[in-house]
């Protein structure tokens, strides 16, 4: 299995940010203490290989080898986060909650082919539809410091868990003597680590309501998903069977989210 990805870029964009993060608490000096709950929701950018053409880098030959699903389209994030102020008054704790859902580019040939001990070979036929979901939970650090007294600079950064949904996969190929072989994700929803990094405006409209203009950066590690054998189909013989080895692929979340947040304080 080959897995390409952007991990030395991550490190440096999460530990930029807790960089940052700790720099507010020297500073902290004067302002309101006070927590906050805010719903937010935005695009959803693909970047790195999960933005990557669907199957553009896989090579699938004769039942095995690697499989890249990667085809996420922009797509949506939503979520809510919870702010403690339980440190001083520029730094706390996040509990974050965020989702996201992103629909498959277009259709693309499954590449590969089946070589047959006769001689000659044969295209796989591909079926892949739906949309990947994800979502995170999310315990991590808080900070502000007022720019002027109506708005605040933020930022933030959080580890927990990333749960993964992904799209419907299958691919199927027809023999010359008429056998008709298939794959399919046997495991199309799993999890892993996941983190979130970023940065954001806060405008002040009241002491207890503000809106918040937010860019983050979520991830995840690569999670694996694994396919069944190639299984014959019902109207032929099933003790043929020309994959002993399941398929599998890693797909690790990577976007950057820019979103719109209304913040109420409690």
């Amino acid at each position: 299995m080959r897995f390409k990805s952007d991990n030395n870029n991550m490190r440096r964009i999460f530990f930029c940010t807790v960089l940052t993060v700790a720099a507010f608490a020297v500073q902290a000096q004067g302002m309101d203490k006070g927590h906050h709950i805010e719903f937010y929701g935005g695009a959803s950018f693909p970047v790195g290989n999960f933005g990557k053409p669907l199957f553009g880098s896989s090579h699938f030959e004769n039942g095995e080898g690697t499989l890249d699903f990667h085809g996420a389209k922009l797509g949506a994030s939503y979520g809510l986060v919870a702010d403690f102020y339980v440190i001083n008054d520029y730094i706390g704790i996040l509990i974050n909650v965020n989702a996201g859902t992103h629909s498959l580019q277009a259709a693309a040939t499954y590449p590969g082919k089946y070589f047959f001990p006769s001689g000659g070979t044969a295209e796989w036929t591909t079926s892949a539809s739906g949309s990947w979901h994800s979502i995170q939970a999310l315990l991590g650090i808080t900070a502000r410091y007022p720019v002027v007294d109506w708005m605040l600079f933020t930022g933030r950064a959080a580890i927990g868990y990333s749960h993964f949904v992904v799209p419907f996969f299958s691919a199927s190929i027809t023999t010359p003597n008429g056998y008709v072989y298939s794959n399919t994700l046997t495991t199309p929803s799993k999890g892993g680590f996941g983190y979130l990094a970023g940065v954001g405006l806060q405008f002040c409209i009241t002491s207890a309501f503000g809106i918040h203009l937010r860019s983050d950066y979520c991830g995840s590690s690569a999670i694996s998903f694994k396919g069944d054998k190639a299984a014959v189909s019902e109207i032929y013989d099933k003790n043929q069977d020309i994959n002993k080895t399941p398929f599998e692929f890693r797909e690790a979340l990577q976007t950057v989210n820019i979103n719109i947040g209304l913040s109420l304080a409690f």
